[in-house]
């Protein structure tokens, strides 16, 4: 198998490393040797591989069954579900997962009890953000509220709690590094949610019925198969320096929050319901390879990354996880605009592929490329920096934040549409990123710039990336002369023939680079 076969010219990144020694830092342990390096590597890379494997048939499945749902729901109730709803969903269990959550994964594995105690407060808290966001969702509902608005927001903030209730168990499965299980539990637990609020749709009740059942079904299952195979342990104290680790992590999370989720409040504030439902479209759309591929990469790739030793680069892990997911992201950066019309036609019709909608997604493969770069980059940095940097992230969150609002509302303000906020998401990404690459240059084993850099720029990736890029250049160009005219489906299959004929030739031309690059990465798994 080529897979196994040593690449022809290597990328800087598939040869070892040397370690160059450092002191240890006081919130990593007792430093671990080489092998055990490689062994967190190795594990990293298995999991990322369960992860993504059992990911792709539920995902595939869900997805499939969103979609028949949203041809039985109207636009209106599409977005106050999938917006309105998602948010308070989001904001119920953001600060368990990006605050305790994370700071419990920075604790080493000596400190369990500590960490125990931490995903109890989450819980805790996690019940007591959900009253208080239903409350809130109740008292200011949509201009036009559909019917049951009320019992859905009641019924989200119940499957928070649910969700939450399991949080104990899981922190302690990735402490243990038990991948594989929450491959299990995810894709499973995702596919009875889909095919939950599926049957609501078509037996004929409203999008928010729907929505809300699936997340009841979600949590329910969640929680259930991690409690079938594990039982949480009592409840621990929490240690001081643990807990101000957990504030340096909570200030993070709310950057994060106002970043991650800013867009619904300007929608929420300045658009239409038929934008928030164009909104919710693009976005359950092009996030498909979000939750498909970089969200198990990223939290596998931040539980690695905080388990490598003291004195080990974190280049050795960090390059090929970039090569892997930047790769995924310049693809649809370039392929995917042109094809943004023909995707919304066959699967959502005629009436949607004529709405801004393919606008909007033909921006979100575009930030799809900043995603890719700046979530491993991010779980790099999240997992190994000091109190310092973690201080410097904070200010630059919030410089994001701001370029964030200001590039949303000038674009909305010239008449971009939903689209204003995916133009805007991508230029905070690129100020995320920049901050990463900041830290990696000082961190106690540097990675420098120029080094990064190169990894990426090897003669391999330089070739796929052109080749990539040209036939994406012309396929737009073909499509501008050929379908002129609005979307049937004669544009669409014409559209899908030359861009799957691009993408194929490029393919074809740089064969040899592309197995090269996957032997690489075989490669650093191997070692």
């Amino acid at each position: 198998s080529f897979a196994h076969a040593p690449p022809e010219h290597p990328a800087p990144w598939c040869s070892p490393a040397p370690v160059e020694p450092m002191g240890s830092r006081g919130d990593q342990g007792p430093p671990q040797s080489a092998p055990e390096a490689n062994g967190v590597i190795t594990r990293a890379f298995d999991g990322i591989a369960a992860l993504v494997g059992v990911s792709l048939l539920c995902r595939l499945c869900s997805f499939g069954f969103n979609i028949c749902a949203a041809r039985f729901v109207s636009q209106a109730s599409y977005g106050v579900s999938f917006v309105s709803l998602q948010l308070l969903n989001s904001l119920a269990l953001f600060p368990l997962k990006e605050a305790f959550r994370r700071a419990a994964m920075r604790l080493p594995a000596s400190e369990r009890d500590s960490a125990s105690g931490l995903s109890w407060l989450g819980f805790a808290f996690t019940v007591g953000v959900s009253a208080v966001l239903a409350v809130v969702w109740t008292a200011w509902p949509p201009s036009d509220p559909p019917a049951g608005y009320s019992l859905a927001v009641v019924g989200v903030a119940v499957a928070a709690v649910v969700e939450a209730a399991a949080e104990p168990v899981v922190v302690e499965s990735l402490i243990d590094l038990e991948f594989t299980r929450r491959a299990r539990a995810e894709g499973l637990a995702n596919l009875l949610r889909s095919g939950a609020a599926f049957a609501v749709a078509v037996a004929g009740f409203d999008g928010v019925a729907s929505f809300t059942v699936g997340q009841l079904v979600f949590a329910t299952a969640w929680s259930s198969l991690y409690f079938m195979v594990r039982r949480p342990g009592p409840r621990q104290s929490v240690d001081a320096k643990h807990l101000a680790v957990f504030w340096q992590f909570s200030g993070m999370a709310f950057q994060k929050a106002v970043l991650q989720e800013g867009e619904k409040v300007l929608l929420l504030a300045f658009f239409s319901q038929e934008d928030w439902g164009v909104f919710a479209l693009v976005t359950n759309v092009g996030s498909l390879v979000l939750r498909l591929l970089f969200a198990p990469v990223e939290e596998i790739a931040y539980s690695a990354f905080g388990k490598l030793p003291p004195d080990a680069s974190p280049f050795e892990l960090l390059a090929p996880l970039l090569a892997l997911q930047g790769s995924i992201g310049w693809t649809a950066a370039w392929f995917g605009p042109p094809l943004a019309t023909s995707a919304i036609f066959i699967l959502y019709g005629p009436t949607w592929a004529g709405s801004a909608a393919p606008q909007a997604l033909g921006a979100y493969c575009v930030l799809l490329l900043a995603l890719a770069l700046n979530g491993v980059l991010e779980a790099c940095m999240h997992s190994r920096a000091s109190a310092e940097w973690l201080r410097r992230a904070q200010a630059s969150q919030l410089q994001a934040s701001v370029v964030l609002v200001a590039a949303s509302s000038g674009l909305a303000f010239l008449g971009a549409g939903p689209s204003s906020l995916v133009w805007g998401n991508a230029a905070s990404m690129l100020v995320r990123a920049w901050v990463c690459v900041q830290f990696l240059a000082h961190e106690p084993v540097p990675v420098p710039r120029d080094k990064l850099l190169k990894s990426l720029a090897s003669p391999e990736l330089r070739r796929v990336a052109g080749a990539l890029a040209i036939a994406g250049v012309v396929v737009r160009l073909v499509l501008a002369f050929v379908v002129t005219h609005r979307p049937d489906v004669r544009a669409v299959a014409a559209q899908v023939v030359v861009a799957g004929c691009g993408f194929l030739i490029a393919a074809g031309l740089c064969r040899r680079d592309i197995m090269t690059i996957a032997s690489t990465v075989t490669c650093r798994r191997s070692d």
